[in-house]
């Protein structure tokens, strides 16, 4: 069966990175995600973990701030590296404790991670914005064939054509990672440009519109 509009979830990736390398301030993230929050568009915020290879802000405290902002989003780790170096028990009690504190909204992911989606007016600059951040991000140098097979890059038509794709394919969950030292002004394109096409693109593809 074709999904529809009803069976796609958008979720919102955070840079909790950019904190520790000193391009973000704690508190924007907090903000980007009650931003997504409210726009009604998404249903989950993300945030990284890693502590030695590229450490970052602390992904249970980071969620525990998202947590006292917002009311309806889930909250999850894409991914959780250090689920191996974590004590058993006080990891248990600290994610209890998050559960608890976001009333049940908390979702544990423990995987392999991957690069996010970048949409500009001009895909070029998008590119070079993804390039720049990634970049500086992980401390290596990306080729322009890797970041195009692993990253969805393009002008707002090529990245609602793609996620439009990914739909129709069967993928009703799509975590949009903010690959910008700008996140509240690149989550603003995705909320007004992106989301509300691909979603009505699936809406005029659903069985109900089509009798």
């Amino acid at each position: 069966m074709m999904p529809t509009m009803a069976d796609v979830s958008f979720g919102a990736s955070l840079s909790n990175r950019a904190v520790v390398i000193g391009r973000v301030r704690a508190i924007e993230l907090v903000e980007v995600a009650k931003m997504a929050e409210d726009s009604r568009l998404f249903d989950s915020a993300w945030v990284g973990d890693s502590i030695i290879a590229k450490p970052r802000l602390e992904a249970v405290a980071a969620l525990s701030a998202i947590a006292s902002r917002t009311e309806r989003i889930k909250l999850g780790t894409a991914c959780l590296a250090t689920f191996a170096m974590r004590q058993p028990v006080l990891f248990a009690h600290q994610w209890a404790s998050l559960d608890a504190l976001s009333e049940g909204r908390s979702l544990l992911a423990v995987c392999l991670g991957g690069h996010g989606p970048q949409q500009m007016v001009d895909r070029e600059a998008a590119y070079k914005e993804a390039k720049e951040f990634l970049d500086s991000y992980y401390s290596v140098d990306h080729h322009r064939r890797h970041l195009e097979q692993e990253c969805v890059i393009g002008t707002p038509d090529e990245c609602i054509e793609r996620f439009v794709a990914y739909a129709r394919a069967g993928c009703n969950v799509i975590i949009i990672r903010l690959v910008s030292w700008k996140p509240q002004e690149q989550l603003e394109r995705w909320i007004t440009e992106v989301i509300p096409e691909v979603r009505k693109r699936l809406a005029s593809t659903s069985p109900a519109t089509q009798g």
